[in-house]
């Protein structure tokens, strides 16, 4: 699922490149009806392989959140910020 979600995304820009905050927002866009979702940071643009490989990433990192408890809570927040 987390692929086809990925794909689905990209396919919308041509794989041309993808937002950071799109990619999240795509993956938690089904849970948005259990918590809102917050999603702040710089815009970072992804080629298609970073969003590819982050997808994979973020889809398990969603689904042990809510599975572990995220839904007991009051929100999603994703906040991107770039380390030094």
């Amino acid at each position: 699922m987390a692929l086809s979600h990925t794909h689905d995304l990209l396919s919308h820009v041509d794989w041309a490149g993808v937002r950071l905050a799109d990619l999240v927002g795509h993956h938690l866009q089904p849970f948005e009806a259990l918590q809102p979702v917050e999603i702040v940071g710089p815009e970072i643009v992804l080629d298609a392989n970073a969003v590819l490989n982050l997808g994979m990433a973020f889809h398990e990192l969603i689904m042990n959140a809510m599975s572990f408890g995220v839904t007991d809570g009051g929100g999603i927040s994703a906040d991107e910020r770039r380390g030094r």
